[in-house]
């Protein structure tokens, strides 16, 4: 299947969005929609020849490690029986409802957990969480900062539009100390949260940022870099971040398409020579004031071992008979 196919797989039986017009969780969807296209039907060209997995009849939610790849990765992997989508609650916490893949909802801030939980079991999905700016950094800023501890090879998206849409337009953690809305017609009254400054020293291993608004005037093509982008950090082994910094035009009037087309510079436009693999180039650009620029690209890439690399769980944790006897011992220790 080629990628055109794919992508038309993971919009078959979903929901229409239900966002208001305009809205920038439709950009971040498609985005998202466009990588997993791309990633499977590079996946599936790479394994059309391959023959010794050891049994090639893969279906339902089977997955099994390829031997010819250097990296011994679980095959398929990119496919919508093998991938999961999931959220917490908010405008942005639909987006499981839209795309073809399984998918859960979690409740308020929980989006990391369930992934933890998930991914531990079954090593042989890839889980791709997913929630805006409150759900990832108010109530779930707890989980936002230990989840990255653990490595665990999953892909976090998070909506920025730096204001809650569901709750007509009260104030997030992002919000900038300029924005006012009907609920909140004075502003925020503390300072925003940097969430890539914050992400950098939890821990995160890839952490990058993006906005979707098409072609700068120079030309530069925001739409095709996003889907690059967040293709590498699906493929990152470890604990990925992905922000999508996006306009709510219910309720952000400042923070427009247009405002964001007239700040938005690749990387490499701001700093010619940036080394990723550096914490502490990280922190500086995260520093550059939105009101000026805003940087997108990989902020952070590093290689650390994963959680399941650490534990040495290598298939995943279903049909396995338990040792009774170790369990006993345990409880008795612990009793």
């Amino acid at each position: 299947m080629d990628k055109a196919a794919f992508q038309k797989l993971f919009q078959e039986n979903t929901k229409d969005p239900q966002w208001c017009p305009g809205c920038g969780d439709f950009t971040e969807l498609n985005v998202l929609i466009r990588a997993l296209a791309e990633l499977a039907s590079e996946d599936r060209e790479i394994h059309k020849n391959v023959n010794d997995f050891e049994e090639m009849g893969i279906s339902g939610l089977e997955a099994k490690i390829c031997k010819s790849c250097p990296e011994k990765h679980f095959y398929p992997r990119y496919e919508p029986h093998t991938v999961v989508t999931e959220s917490g609650i908010g405008c942005a916490g639909q987006m499981f409802a839209y795309i073809n893949t399984y998918g859960a909802k979690a409740t308020h801030g929980r989006a990391l957990p369930f992934s933890l939980g998930l991914k531990l079991a079954r090593p042989d999905l890839t889980v791709i969480p997913q929630g805006g700016d409150g759900d990832a950094w108010a109530i779930g800023a707890g989980h936002f900062a230990n989840f990255a501890g653990f490595n665990l090879d999953i892909t976090y998206l998070v909506t920025n539009n730096e204001v809650y849409g569901l709750t007509k337009g009260q104030m997030s953690p992002t919000s900038p100390v300029w924005l006012k809305t009907g609920v909140n017609p004075t502003g925020p009254i503390r300072e925003p949260m940097n969430p890539i400054a914050v992400a950098v020293s939890s821990g995160w291993t890839f952490v990058a940022r993006l906005v979707n608004v098409g072609k700068l005037t120079n030309g530069f093509n925001t739409a095709e870099f996003s889907v690059d982008i967040l293709k590498k950090a699906i493929k990152h082994p470890g604990s990925s971040l992905v922000i999508f910094e996006t306009e709510c035009p219910t309720y952000n009037k400042v923070k427009t398409k247009e405002w964001l087309k007239e700040r938005t510079v690749p990387i490499s436009d701001v700093e010619p020579n940036y080394n990723p693999a550096l914490a502490i180039d990280a922190l500086k650009l995260s520093l550059v004031p939105e009101e000026e620029k805003i940087p997108i690209g990989i902020y952070y890439q590093v290689r650390r071992s994963t959680l399941h690399e650490k534990l040495g769980i290598e298939k995943p944790l279903i049909n396995l008979k338990p040792d009774r006897e170790k369990i006993k011992k345990l409880l008795e220790r612990y009793s």
